[in-house]
């Protein structure tokens, strides 16, 4: 009996020993962050950068999904541009797309079937977005350097639209809080 014990012994180290390595290798997956992909084969080339974008500087992205079937996108060109986009629920949509030097956008989404679009074509631009609620709504286009755009939406069915053309030293601030409103401004 003693010859049978001992090959059983071994035989149940061996299998903690591999559950443990593998725990240890699920941990280490956890914590690295994950990495991206290029799907357009013009940017994955090398040299698609100029040198001055190589910096680690110079653009910012992130996106946070928790929930199902929500979607993200953002697309940069130029040079210091910084974009995240957080987002909580179910059929969330967001994009943001920066053309300028040192904008800022920021789309944060709790809830359901709620849209953000920010377009910010100049420089120093600042849009942000906090949606609380479902099927909410906010378009920022800034097509102005310098501009900012501030939407806070809690409830449902709330839309926001912002559009900046001219110059303006004061940020527009939209707070909507209730259902079905609609704001828009033009400037």
């Amino acid at each position: 009996m003693t010859q049978s014990r001992i090959p059983r012994a071994s035989s149940a180290s061996s299998r903690l020993g591999r559950r443990g390595a593998s725990l240890c290798a699920l941990v280490v997956l956890a914590a690295s962050p994950l990495t991206g992909y290029c799907s357009n084969p013009d940017l994955a080339s090398a040299s698609e950068l100029p040198p001055s974008e190589y910096s680690s500087t110079s653009l910012k992205a992130s996106s946070i999904q928790f929930g199902f079937d929500n979607t993200s996108q953002i697309s940069q060109h130029g040079s210091r541009q910084t974009a995240a986009i957080g987002q909580v629920g179910a059929d969330n949509t967001a994009s943001i797309t920066q053309t300028g030097i040192n904008d800022l956008a920021v789309a944060a989404q709790y809830g359901t079937a709620n849209d953000a679009k920010f377009i910010q074509t100049r420089n120093n631009d600042t849009a942000i977005a906090n949606q609380y609620g479902n099927s909410n709504s906010a378009l920022v286009y800034q097509g102005v350097s310098n501009a900012t755009a501030i939407v806070n939406q809690i409830g449902d069915q709330n839309a926001a639209n912002v559009m900046q053309t001219r110059p303006s030293a004061v940020p527009v601030i939209v707070n909507s809080i209730g259902n079905g409103m609609t704001v828009n401004v033009i400037r």
